[in-house]
C-alpha cells in the first residue's frame, strides 16, 4: 500500500518542503530508504522500526520502501523520523490517509517512541504556511517556535489520534521584545539560547558569535533594510580554521552553513556544499540554492526567493568593500 506525508528540511538559511513516500509490498522483508540521504536520515529506518515496535505496532512482513523527494536535494538531520513513521502506519492501514492531507510533520523519534525536538522548525513552518498548509505536527519542545507563524493551527485533533495526548500551547507575553533590548544582550548566552524555539520566540539574544570569534573576519553581520541581521560568510577571507563551528552554541558550522559570498568561479565550484552567490558584473549573479546552480538578473525577473534577493542586493549595494 502506498502513502505520502509532507515534511520539510533546512539547508543553511534556506528551508524547503519534501514528500515522504512509503510503499509496502509483498516480497522479502526489508526496509530501504532512498532520496539523496545523509547518514542521520538513513539511520531513521532503525529508529522508526524500534520506536513503532515499542509503541505496540508490528512491522509488516514485506518490503518497505521509503523515498524522500525531490531526490536532487541533499537531506540531513533527524527531522524525517516522524513523517516516515506516520507514512508507514498509513501504509499499514493504522492511520487514515485523510488525516494526513494538508498536514506537515517534522520530528525525531526516540527508541521508546518519544517525539524529540529538532532544529529549523520555524523556517520550515513558515515555508509550509507559504505553501498553503494550515496544520503542522511538531515536537512538544518546538511548539513555541512553530506557534510563532501566524495562520498555522494547532494539530490537537491529530495528536489525540496518534499519540493520545493533547497538544496545547499559548504565546507568552515575553514574545514581544524590542530590537534595542535584543541588541543590548548580544553575546549573552543564557539558558534559553540553547533552545531554538525559546530563542526565536523570546528574541532576547542576538547571537553573532561566529562573527566575533573569526580571526579572519570571514563572517560578517549584514543589516537588512527591515533592521534584521543576517550573517554573510566571505569565502576569500576564510581559511576553514573551524573557530566559528567550535564556538557556535547551536548545531551549526557557520563556515559551511551560512550564505556565502564568493570572489572567484574557482572558489564557487570548489565549495559545492555552500549556498551563496558569485557576482558576475552588472546586475547578474551566479547562485547556488538547494543544490541547484543558476544565473539571476537582479534587475529583472528571476527565480530567487524574495528574502535571498534582498540579502544579495543589500550586500552588493551597502557592503561593496567585501566584493
Amino acid at each position: 500500500m502506498y502513502s505520502t506525508v509532507i515534511s520539510g528540511g533546512l539547508r543553511g538559511i534556506y528551508s524547503y518542503l519534501v514528500q515522504v513516500e512509503v510503499d509496502i509490498s509483498q516480497g522479502l522483508p526489508g526496509f530501504e530508504m532512498v532520496g539523496y540521504l545523509g547518514s542521520e536520515v538513513k539511520e531513521a529506518k532503525e529508529r522508526v522500526k524500534v520506536a513503532l515496535k515499542n509503541a505496540g505496532f508490528v512491522m509488516p512482513a514485506g518490503k518497505v520502501t521509503v523515498n524522500i523527494s525531490p531526490a536532487d536535494i541533499p537531506k540531513e538531520g533527524t527531522a524525517y523520523d516522524l513523517p516516515v513513521a506516520a507514512a508507514v502506519l498509513c501504509s499499514m492501514g493504522v492511520v487514515p490517509k485523510e488525516s494526513l492531507r494538508g498536514l506537515l510533520m517534522t520530528g525525531e523519534l526516540g527508541l521508546n517512541g518519544e517525539l524529540r525536538a529538532v532544529r529549523g522548525v520555524l523556517p520550515v513552518v513558515r515555508k509550509a504556511k507559504a505553501a498553503g498548509f494550515k496544520r503542522c505536527i511538531v515536537p512538544k519542545d518546538n511548539e513555541k517556535e512553530g506557534a510563532v507563524v501566524e495562520g498555522i493551527a494547532d494539530a490537537q485533533w491529530f495528536a489525540n489520534a496518534v499519540i493520545g495526548a493533547a497538544h496545547k500551547f499559548e504565546i507568552p507575553a515575553k514574545a514581544v521584545a524590542s530590537r534595542e533590548d535584543a541588541i543590548a544582550k548580544k553575546g549573552i548566552l543564557c539558558e534559553s539560547a540553547k533552545c531554538e524555539g525559546d530563542r526565536c520566540l523570546a528574541c532576547n539574544v542576538v547571537c553573532q558569535a561566529c562573527a566575533d570569534v573569526c580571526p579572519n573576519r570571514a563572517n560578517v553581520v549584514v543589516e537588512l533594510p527591515d533592521g534584521r541581521h543576517e550573517i554573510l560568510h566571505v569565502d576569500r577571507m576564510c581559511n576553514e580554521c573551524g573557530n566559528c563551528a567550535i564556538f557556535c552554541p547551536y548545531d551549526s558550522a557557520p563556515y559551511r552553513d551560512k550564505f556565502t559570498l564568493f570572489k572567484t568561479r574557482e572558489g564557487f565550484d570548489e565549495s559545492v556544499n555552500n549556498q551563496g552567490f558569485l557576482p558576475l558584473g552588472g546586475s547578474k549573479v551566479l547562485v547556488r540554492l538547494e543544490g541547484k546552480v543558476f544565473e539571476a538578473d537582479l534587475n529583472g525577473k528571476n527565480d530567487l526567493p524574495a528574502d535571498i534577493e534582498v540579502f544579495i542586493l543589500t550586500v552588493l549595494n551597502k557592503y561593496t568593500y567585501l566584493l
